[in-house]
């Protein structure tokens, strides 16, 4: 399994950014076992990690190369720093488009990764989870499916309700300004939270199929640890071809 560690010029963050890239380029084949055809594009995987980590969580913490290798598939894992992949112009940090077009376009032009939608996805822990389904619906004609494990779905209502002793960094004024803008009422009016995605896509009859991916909870499951709690397995998915999105807990997953 190749695994590499990146650097490049990110425009829309305007700094030199790291991420890491599995490709199983170098994958054996013992005999008896089918090869893959040479010089097929990989089907890929951008992996989005959780808050307070960073680009090296998934490859770790997790079984993600073994994973990977075993479904040939190329997985790349950029860093968060916090901001919920979200785009805050305030902050000269465009999250948002980094994920859903420039980190596409480059790592598609740097290494042999299929540029079809049906053979690129999009995933992520917490913040990741958010950020995955965010710039998954955002950029859906890139995407061809999304995944989120215990989405942190937090832009609603409480985004609103000051915490009187925060016991988190995110749950201070400080941090929701600093991603969600100045004007939090406003946030959530825009295409900084789910609901206003899905309803906007459901005005242009775009429809979900629902798919629940079985797979993904072995990505976290080390060899001691076989099992989540119940309700980090259980698929829980509103999105059809109503313009309703649910809260979700654990994994979820829908097909575009």
């Amino acid at each position: 399994m190749a695994v590499f560690q990146v650097n490049f010029m990110a425009e829309t963050l305007g700094r030199t950014v790291p991420l890491y890239v599995i490709l199983p380029t170098d994958k054996v084949y013992f005999p008896g076992m089918k090869k893959r055809a040479e010089g097929k594009p990989y089907q890929t995987l951008y992996l989005l990690h959780g808050i307070i980590g960073n680009y090296t969580d998934w490859l770790y913490g997790t079984r993600i190369q073994r994973w990977a290798q075993e479904r040939d598939l190329a997985v790349v894992m950029p860093s968060g720093d916090n901001c919920f992949y979200l785009d805050q112009p305030w902050n000269c940090n465009m999250y948002g488009e980094f994920i859903g077009k420039e980190l596409v376009s480059f790592t598609r032009k740097t290494f042999p990764l299929s540029d079809r939608k049906e053979d690129t996805f999009i995933g992520g822990l917490s913040m990741g989870g958010f950020g995955a389904m965010r710039n998954g619906l955002k950029y859906n004609r890139t995407f061809g499916r999304i995944f989120s494990l215990s989405g942190a779905f937090i832009v609603d209502e409480t985004l609103l309700e000051k915490a009187d002793s925060p016991r988190f960094p995110a749950e201070t004024e400080e941090f929701k300004h600093s991603c969600f803008g100045p004007d939090l009422e406003a946030a959530l009016h825009s295409d900084k939270i789910l609901m206003y995605l899905s309803h906007s896509l459901y005005k242009t009859k775009k429809r979900f199929r629902k798919s629940t991916w079985h797979a993904a909870h072995r990505i976290l499951c080390s060899k001691k640890t076989r099992h989540f709690p119940k309700p980090c397995i259980r698929l829980e998915s509103r999105i059809h071809s109503k313009p309703v999105l649910a809260h979700m807990i654990g994994i979820f997953g829908i097909l575009i």
